[in-house]
């Protein structure tokens, strides 16, 4: 029976060269013993990475651990190794832990000397692009006490993108401020009750950590804002409010003998669109227009008084 003699603090071990332990007793401190492959059968160096894959941009930690087995139990070795190495590009490569931020996958080693021999263990980073794509929904306006739905499909507000794309699912949701926000501001589509005109900012993360942000306007009017139409359109244009157009024209003009048009950006007419004649109570000259079938986008309202005169909203929604 081949023996060893290995010191650990004030412990004298001696191996069986099965690489079990045989018997421990106080005493002089030996060499460590040169036959690596006995050491190896009872000390081990294990290493991670946490998180192993990340976007890119972001940090991980690199942990490394030497293990000592008795018996069939595994467990953290009390004293340190001689030293510690990491490669590659490490600024100070002798410490048992480090954090990097690789800008592409890469495969970092750590070597252990013990003694006379060596251990070693390779991690692999996974660095993945960051293609997670935010949509808090288009910018709107809203009278008190009316609430909107922020964020993407299935809003109605938010347009064909839901409010998290790209990336790797799950994601995690949050909306900033967190005012006037039901049921919170970690869901996809809250509803969103602000008393004042406020721009809320959505982050989405996704399960590998990469971020996206978007933000959207919600506009608070405390009354009707009328829109003025135009005679020659201009770069402006209207924000409808709770999905109605709310416009005025000059000069004094039968409802009935107004004629309109909605065109989307390709010029095209846009059917189902009436005026609320019960508007006329509000002023003379003051109109209504739901748009709640319109998909999001840009459009022109186009309307021609009774003296062939064309006059123009360009709006939002």
């Amino acid at each position: 029976m081949k023996k060893f003699l290995f010191l650990l603090g004030i412990t004298l071990y001696t191996f069986h060269s099965s690489g079990q332990v045989i018997n421990a007793a106080p005493g002089p401190a030996p060499a460590i013993p040169n036959n690596c492959a006995v050491l190896a059968l009872t000390f081990s160096l294990q290493g991670n990475a946490s998180p192993s894959i990340i976007c890119v941009g972001n940090s991980t930690n690199l942990y490394s651990q030497f293990y000592h087995k008795v018996g069939v139990v595994w467990s953290p070795f009390p004293l340190p190794p001689n030293s510690y190495t990491w490669s590659p590009g490490f600024l100070n490569p002798n410490l048992q832990n480090q954090v990097v931020t690789p800008l592409v996958t890469t495969t970092y080693t750590v070597r252990v000397k013990h003694g006379n021999c060596i251990f070693t263990k390779t991690i692999t980073v996974i660095v993945v692009p960051n293609t997670v794509v935010a949509n808090a929904g288009q910018d709107r306006a809203i009278l008190p006490p009316t609430s909107t739905i922020l964020g993407g499909n299935p809003a109605v507000l938010g347009g064909p993108l839901p409010s998290a794309s790209g990336g790797t699912p799950p994601y995690a949701y949050t909306w900033i401020p967190n005012l006037n926000l039901a049921p919170n501001n970690f869901q996809p589509n809250p509803s969103a009750a602000p008393i004042i005109t406020t721009t809320y900012s959505l982050t989405v993360t996704d399960v590998n950590g990469c971020v996206a942000t978007d933000p959207v306007i919600v506009y608070v009017q405390t009354n009707k804002e009328y829109a003025k139409l135009l005679k020659q359109l201009d770069g402006s244009y209207y924000t409808p409010v709770n999905n109605k157009l709310y416009f005025t024209i000059d000069g004094e003009y039968s409802l009935m003998a107004l004629n309109y048009t909605v065109y989307n950006y390709q010029r095209s007419p846009q059917p189902g669109l009436t005026l609320n004649t019960n508007n006329l109570a509000n002023g003379d000259n003051r109109y209504e227009m739901t748009i709640t079938s319109l998909a999001l986008g840009y459009y022109v309202l186009e309307v021609e008084n009774q003296k062939k005169e064309k006059l123009y909203l360009r709006f939002k929604k």
